[in-house]
């Protein structure tokens, strides 16, 4: 583990020791959008092939769900958005052009609808995020390709009617585990992503039975956990100075509660 790391851990212990535990609260640690209006991700009902342009059909009970490179795409190939990390460390060099990918295959698995809305669930899947340039964090230096952030989810789902959606997953009601060479997820207890999707074109639409039609649409989206993940990234001297000192008046407030009697071994 690194110092900064073991730092933040220990001022979180010690914080914990003198006031009771907070109530969970979800906090949004990153963001994406599309730099353009232009589609850039598909969704294709398996009853035409994966990589067909045939776009009115719903025949298939599953689909394939995929990042385009332009809006007229038809095979799975990553996509440039802009990417944007939210805790001020890591705000500061955002935001960051990145490469979307995601490549999901589902089967067997027809489209439900609520109050006028689809459904499609997507059972399992993964998305990356990578830099497409070299990012500076403090002293530290991310090559280009470096893992901006990485999602592994069960029960996801695609929800939505007309021209607008979303997809989104969590750890609730399903698995949902990020990676990242910037942040670490160890200490998070929940985590959840949701993607919108507008300018869905055809609208969504499904048949009984069947998977929702092929559709594609301009995605953007954003990235939570409780607690925020930790920053990985060594800070500069001044923001060390700030943990240090930081951590030395927890610790100030914990010996005097103990000489009290408030804290208990």
């Amino acid at each position: 583990m690194s110092k900064i790391k073991l730092i933040m851990a220990a001022a979180v212990a010690a914080a914990s020791l003198s006031s009771t535990a907070a109530h969970a609260v979800i906090e949004t640690f990153a963001t994406f959008s599309s730099p353009t209006s232009a589609a850039n991700v598909r969704w294709v009902n398996n009853g035409v092939g994966k990589t067909s342009s045939v776009t009115n059909t719903s025949t298939g009970t599953g689909g394939y769900f995929y990042t385009i490179g332009s809006a007229t795409g038809t095979v799975p190939a990553s996509t440039i958005v802009a990417f944007n990390f939210l805790q001020p460390v890591l705000a500061t060099v955002s935001p960051i052009s990145a490469d979307f990918f995601m490549d999901i295959t589902v089967t067997n698995t027809p489209a439900s609808t609520m109050g006028g809305f689809s459904i499609q669930i997507v059972p399992t899947g993964s998305f990356s995020f990578t830099s497409r340039q070299a990012v500076t964090v403090g002293n530290v230096t991310y090559a280009a390709g470096s893992n901006l952030l990485t999602g592994t989810f069960s029960a996801g789902s695609i929800f939505g009617a007309s021209t607008s959606g979303s997809f989104s997953g969590n750890s609730d009601t399903g698995v949902l585990t990020y990676t990242s060479d910037f942040l670490d997820f160890d200490a998070t207890a929940a985590r959840d992503f949701s993607m919108s999707m507008t300018s869905i074109t055809p609208s969504i639409f499904r048949t009984t039975g069947r998977a929702l039609r092929t559709f594609t649409g301009v995605a953007g989206g954003s990235f939570s956990s409780d607690p925020a993940p930790i920053v990985n990234a060594v800070p500069e001297p001044q923001v060390w100075g700030m943990l240090v000192v930081g951590f030395g008046l927890v610790g100030v407030q914990v010996r005097r509660r103990a000489r009290n009697g408030s804290v208990v071994a």
